[in-house]
């Protein structure tokens, strides 16, 4: 049934369910009218089977709606499926013509062309043709047809004759869009099967460990908020670094800068600090591979006071590394390689 001059005539239109009792007394579906003064629900009616889906729909007109054109009229079909009927119109269509009241009456047509597919026939009994106000029904037929806009396989509404099946496109405007779809890194959620679709929630466009990156973003671990591009190393036993990133492949090098930056101690080697670190360990070696004249230091600080000077002539050489609670690499030699076997 029809309510026209509901919410400031935008209108409303309302489906009740028979059963061996009787008609229920609230409605199982309601549709409303979103343009001012369109007289939604003028006109309520079966539609029939417009889509071929088993399935009847309904179409409900709206006489003085206004899109295209001023008080034009417009007529809208919604389609019931297993679950009822569809929230939001399948199919609208208007007069193109000024104070017609098209809409004014809807009905089925029944199957005029024999296809299989319900018709609907639409009154507008002011529209002007070589008469002023003479009035004119219109026919509109309906089809099992795959209604896909987007060529996915996928039709909205969705219909056995489809391409990909029966299952309806959520949005019909994009290609990438449809159930099932491979997330790709667009700013949507591509699958429309996804949980909580269309929110990008738990998917590649969304930050789903509140590093600030997206996987789409470069960020090569999402369940990880210390694993993101340029991150520093934490001591967690993982390499905290993406693809890309200098040290990737390397786990829990001390990021950051090493030296005798301690102006007020002059023999102090220090490093930057690592977060979840508890011990360094720190050699000292005359050997520029550090494969002898090794001196070593255990702290839980991160610097080392070595009082040695090297020989006249040479030089000293020094690394560092944490050791708890996770050991981690000396880092990388000049040509990007990890070092190995430091100080046997």
């Amino acid at each position: 049934m029809g309510a026209p001059f509901a919410n400031l005539s935008q209108g409303r239109a309302e489906v009740y369910l028979g059963s061996a009792s009787g008609l229920a007394t609230s409605p199982a579906w309601t549709a409303l009218g979103d343009h001012p003064y369109a007289e939604f629900g003028n006109s309520v009616a079966s539609a029939g089977d417009v889509n071929g889906d088993g399935f009847s729909d309904v179409i409900v007109g709206a006489s003085t709606f206004t899109n295209d054109v001023l008080r034009e009229g417009g007529a809208f079909v919604y389609l019931g499926s297993a679950s009822g009927l569809a929230d939001a119109s399948a199919w609208t269509v208007g007069s193109d013509q000024y104070d017609s009241e098209f809409g004014s009456s809807v009905a089925p047509a029944g199957d005029v062309n024999g296809d299989g597919a319900g018709d609907v026939i639409i009154g507008a009994y002011l529209f002007d043709n070589t008469q002023v106000d003479e009035g004119r029904a219109f026919v509109y037929l309906g089809s099992a047809s795959c209604y896909d806009a987007d060529g996915d396989g996928y039709g909205s509404p969705g219909n056995a004759v489809c391409p990909a099946g029966a299952e309806t496109d959520c949005d019909d405007t994009r290609d990438t869009v449809y159930p099932g779809a491979t997330q790709i890194c667009d700013g949507l959620n591509n699958d429309c099967r996804y949980p909580g679709w269309p929110s990008l929630v738990g998917t590649n466009e969304f930050d789903n460990d509140g590093d600030g990156f997206t996987t789409c973003e470069g960020d090569c671990d999402d369940s990880d908020s210390n694993t993101y591009p340029g991150a520093p190393e934490v001591n967690d036993a993982k390499d905290n670094q993406c693809p890309g990133d200098s040290g990737r492949g390397v786990v829990d090098e001390i990021s950051g800068t090493a030296g005798f930056t301690d102006l007020s101690d002059p023999t102090a080697f220090c490093w930057t600090s690592q977060t979840g670190a508890t011990q360094y360990e720190a050699v000292r070696s005359d050997d520029p591979t550090f494969a002898t004249g090794c001196t070593t230091s255990v702290t839980s600080v991160t610097c080392w006071s070595d009082p040695s000077n090297p020989p006249s002539g040479a030089g000293f050489f020094y690394l560092v590394r944490v050791i708890a609670p996770n050991v981690g690499s000396w880092g990388q030699d000049s040509s990007g390689n990890e070092r190995t076997g430091v100080c046997p």
